[in-house]
């Protein structure tokens, strides 16, 4: 029998061997030939075409080939709509959807999720069947953990540059609460991390921060504007208006640098604090990396912010020094915080996952 080119045989770059054995390939000889020629395996009937490498895309494509109505979600369909995630890497699990909800045994690294899935709620994308952002969004919330689907979700309200790529916002929080409101599994606790969302997020690191101070009974604003005395506009990561205190999250991966930026750096607040580093008492920052800065704000009037009742604040003068700065009554309420940041307990969220069959 005469043999079919192997190339011919796969999609887009990924070769399901169950194939080759009506295109004339004796199972003692094709994987010879696939070793010869370059091919990588995936896993096992699978391999991906010389050149390219095994990327999400390929393996996601391997699974799917093999069960076609299995529909990309989760984790897996953010990564592909380009929405962050806490712990994505090589080792995070494919996950699916069965809306057949069958039972299956597809090896380790692959997770399916026996759930119903609307015909809307799915689309085609890069020859990918996956869930939409918004039924996306709502089956993370669903699952939890809470940090990983609030972070993701804040991701997807708001513009991002993710690999490079600058994206627009991909849902709303009305689409999703309405998606979360079509099924009572897992919803009453998805609404209530759905309302720890925050638009104005700008990226997972701050999120977790918002979150940890939430878990220590602190709600500062959120991208909050201030004006220096110079009558620049300046915007902090999170601000205590009361207390005059303002709070920085500055990524290592975006600065480039472990080191603490510079006072004017980006516009925002003059720093007069601290740094402490996301490995050095800040735990479960996303970037171990990261950077905590807490500076006090000196009061002082000024017209054009906030309400008309609100308290009205320039960054003050300010100066690096060791330990916290801006005077002692600042001092102390800079520790207070800074305090309950570093000591407050994880909240002990129950763990509900969704139904899974690996």
């Amino acid at each position: 029998m005469e043999r079919t080119d192997l190339r011919a045989l796969a999609d887009r770059g990924v070769l399901p061997t169950s194939r080759t054995g009506a295109a004339g390939w004796p199972r003692r000889s094709l994987t010879r030939a696939l070793r010869t020629e370059g091919w990588t395996q995936l896993r096992h009937g699978a391999w991906v075409e010389p050149g390219r490498g095994p990327d999400l895309l390929a393996h996601l494509r391997a699974v799917q080939l093999r069960l076609p109505r299995l529909v990309v979600s989760h984790g897996s369909a953010a990564a592909l709509w380009r929405v962050e995630l806490l712990g994505a890497g090589r080792n995070a699990p494919l996950d699916f959807i069965d809306p057949h909800l069958s039972s299956h045994r597809l090896g380790s690294g692959v997770r399916v999720h026996r759930m119903p899935l609307g015909r809307s709620d799915a689309v085609e994308r890069q020859g990918l069947r996956l869930t939409t952002p918004i039924r996306t969004c709502a089956d993370l919330l669903r699952c939890g953990p809470r940090d990983s689907a609030i972070v993701a979700v804040d991701s997807a309200l708001t513009h991002r540059r993710v690999e490079l790529v600058r994206r627009a916002p991909l849902v709303r929080k009305d689409e999703i609460a309405a998606m979360l409101g079509k099924t009572s599994q897992g919803s009453v606790r998805a609404l209530n991390w759905l309302r720890l969302t925050d638009p104005l997020a700008g990226s997972p690191a701050k999120t977790v921060a918002r979150l940890r101070m939430y878990d220590a009974e602190l709600h500062p604003e959120s991208q909050a504007e201030l004006r220096t005395p110079d009558g620049a506009r300046r915007f902090v990561d999170f601000l205590f208006r009361a207390a005059g205190l303002a709070v920085e999250i500055e990524g290592y991966a975006y600065h480039g640098t472990p080191q603490p930026p510079p006072l004017q750096r980006r516009g925002r607040l003059p720093a007069a604090c601290v740094h402490g580093r996301g490995d050095q008492g800040h735990a479960g920052f996303p970037d171990r990396r990261s950077q905590v800065t807490v500076g006090p704000l000196a009061s002082r009037p000024v017209s054009g912010l906030g309400g008309a009742n609100a308290p009205r604040q320039h960054a003050g003068p300010v100066q690096r020094v060791e330990g916290w700065g801006g005077g002692s009554g600042s001092a102390s309420r800079a520790r207070r915080v800074d305090r309950r940041l570093r000591l407050s307990p994880r909240t002990p969220w129950g763990a509900s996952p969704c139904p899974v069959r690996g």
